[in-house]
């Protein structure tokens, strides 16, 4: 019986720090650019096909001028979504590369 609710408990606890970051990566958040890829590259150890983290780090890379970088995470956010779950990265996935990758995208992002 322990085993059983430790289980519930841990599944409960993953899925409220998955929460919890994806919040606090999203665009218009208050931590710096460093904050957000420190948390994002930690929710891709837990969740490696979690969209919302490639974005955000898309956008920090971006940030810095790192277009390789930029592209770069797309690709491995489209193989990694492609080999494990069989799908393709969101439209909104897709339209934030495309959008990084203008040359006049350095700002609003």
């Amino acid at each position: 019986a322990f085993e059983e609710w430790l289980a519930v408990q841990r599944s409960h606890l993953h899925g409220q720090f998955i929460d919890v970051v994806s919040r606090a990566i999203a665009p218009g958040s208050e931590i710096s650019r460093e904050q957000r890829d420190f948390c994002a590259r930690r929710l891709l150890r837990l969740e490696p096909c979690h969209e919302g983290a490639y974005r955000a780090l898309m956008r920090g890379a971006a940030e810095t001028g790192q277009t390789s970088t930029v592209r770069q995470l797309f690709e491995e956010c489209t193989r990694r979504l492609s080999e494990e779950l069989g799908i393709q990265p969101e439209e909104e996935t897709v339209q934030l590369f495309k959008h990084l990758l203008r040359p006049t995208a350095s700002a609003g992002f």
